[in-house]
């Protein structure tokens, strides 16, 4: 390359399909986990309520409070 030129890279921003309220919890975690979406946006966006943390790798569905906090959500 020479100065002044530049590279674009165009991807795909992931916009999902369905209702997120149904993705399957254990999913949105291997996100989290691998960076994709916060754990602040898996509980917003998802529904799914995390424990643990990212940094020391232990992570985990609380899956009683998913299951509540998605019933809120839907209400």
């Amino acid at each position: 390359m020479r100065a002044g030129e530049r590279i674009m890279f165009n991807y795909g921003g992931g916009g999902g399909w369905g209702d997120p309220l149904e993705r399957d919890p254990q999913a949105v975690l291997d996100d989290v986990i691998d960076e994709y979406v916060s754990v602040e946006g898996a509980r917003r966006d998802y529904g799914v309520v995390l424990t643990g943390s990212l940094d020391e790798l232990t992570l985990a569905v609380d899956d009683a409070a998913t299951t509540s906090l998605r019933s809120e959500l839907r209400a």
